[in-house]
């Protein structure tokens, strides 16, 4: 395993000769085997190696335990050993995060944090190909597309490097074994609450034993198959975005006959990379890309989808792409403001109040702003199944006639969708269809 290990450090060049490398080291088999071939290498390599364990603090003295496995493997080698304490548990409650993805954020930050403070270029991580397999899976289950089962890369563009992707989680135990290691066991990975831990101890040994012993290393090649294909689409997305959308720019007009021309999986690609260039892909449902595509399709004239902070709106022969909205933004009239906050899905059954109300996005047709009312204004009242004159909507509401100048009309380009204070329009009405919504709040402050 170490002409193999070595020759892979070349192969996929993911380290240098005198180069300073953080061996990111939990004390299980994985990161052992990875340390244990490092020491092995280190004089040849002129490699300056530092050790970074983390204690979530969450098994108690079982993690001390490891923290001190950990410090007296590196004392016996002479590595550097730095050791971080973070509360995980408490991190997740406080950030809303899964204990999986909160201790993911708290060893990555630290590993780097080393590495700065030391001048280190690359940090290692002991991922080798079940977890491949595992990772392929989990994304499968949860709907992904080429790029979601591509796979992991040797050498990561932020530095990360994983030596043992290789290798196999038996190859890796074997390996230990004969070099007498006797990493440190976590329980937890045995327990059946985490996906991944079903995944690892139930659905792959199940795979195995009826349909094919050998899908850890199938789904490997096909990851590495999906990784190519990738590429190869992706190049071919920025060479069309290079010649058809404008660079750095915050609004971006896209010639429908060009994009139309694409097939509908380019058009996917398209949208993933604008919305990846704004404001990344976490969050960002299939769906919602889909329903984009579906507008290109149809084109109608002022129809508008937005995802997370990006607008796409259809304008006669251009799709209007509105880039980096702020999560609120403020738009004001006289000693008012209104601002306007995206909803997730699970956000949409909210009682509206005379200042606050939830609108369905996709029925906004262009830029929100803030008027006062004119002369022949009329809208269609929630609950009415006819447009009503506003005139008439302030009498039936014995709305003052004094004060009828000073109520503030939220508009968009079809005409007004909020009365602010008394009724919006009923062509907002979230139903079971929508996808995005917005919460619109009306105050006394000042716009920035």
């Amino acid at each position: 395993m170490l002409e193999a290990f070595e020759q892979g450090l070349k192969d996929h060049q993911m380290l240098r000769e005198n180069d300073a490398v953080v061996l990111g080291i939990s004390g299980g088999p994985d990161s052992m085997a990875m340390a244990d071939l490092f020491v092995r290498i280190r004089e040849r390599w002129q490699l300056k190696l530092h050790v970074v364990h983390v204690n979530h603090q969450l098994r108690g003295p079982l993690a001390d335990a490891d923290a001190d496995y950990v410090a007296a493997f590196c004392e016996r080698h002479q590595i550097a050993f730095h050791l971080v304490e973070a509360p995980v548990a408490h991190i997740a409650r406080e950030k809303g995060q899964s204990l999986e993805e909160a201790g993911r954020h708290v060893r990555y930050e630290a590993f780097w944090k080393v590495a700065q403070e030391v001048g280190a270029q690359r940090v290692a991580v002991g991922q080798h190909k079940n977890d491949q397999g595992e990772t392929m899976i989990m994304r499968f289950l949860r709907g992904t597309g080429i790029d979601g089962l591509a796979a992991m890369d040797y050498v990561r563009s932020d530095g990360v490097i994983r030596p043992l992707l290789g290798f196999s989680r038996s190859q890796v135990e074997a390996y230990c074994q004969e070099r007498h290691l006797d990493p440190r066991h976590d329980l937890s990975n045995q327990e059946t609450v985490y996906t991944r831990n079903r995944v690892r101890n139930e659905l792959i040994p199940y795979i195995e034993k009826h349909f094919n012993p050998n899908i850890v290393q199938r789904l490997f090649d096909m990851s590495i198959q999906f990784r190519q294909e990738s590429e190869w689409m992706n190049a071919m997305v920025q060479k069309w975005m290079d010649q058809h959308v404008p660079k750095e720019a915050q609004r971006l007009v896209v010639d429908m006959p060009a994009i139309e021309a694409c097939h509908d999986a380019m058009i996917n690609r398209i949208v993933r990379e604008i919305l990846r260039q704004d404001k990344g892909l976490k969050n960002v449902s299939g769906d919602q890309v889909a329903g984009v595509v579906g507008l290109i399709r149809r084109k109608p004239h002022g129809a508008m989808r937005t995802i997370g902070m990006t607008e796409f709106e259809v304008n006669y022969d251009t799709l209007i792409i509105r880039k980096g909205r702020n999560k609120e933004r403020v738009v004001g009239v006289k000693d008012g403001c209104l601002t306007i906050e995206q909803l997730s899905t699970q956000q949409k059954r909210r009682t509206d109040t005379d200042h606050v109300i939830y609108v369905d996005a996709a029925a906004v047709q262009g830029d929100l702003r803030v008027r006062t009312r004119k002369n022949g204004d009329k809208f269609q009242p929630f609950g009415m199944k006819g447009r009503k004159k506003l005139k008439d909507f302030f009498v039936d509401n014995k709305v003052p006639r004094d004060l009828r100048d000073h109520v503030p009309l939220v508009c968009d380009d079809q005409g007004i969708l909020w009365v602010v204070g008394h009724r919006k329009s009923e062509r907002t009405r979230i139903t079971d269809d929508t996808t995005q919504v917005l919460l619109l709040r009306w105050s006394s402050c000042s716009p920035d």
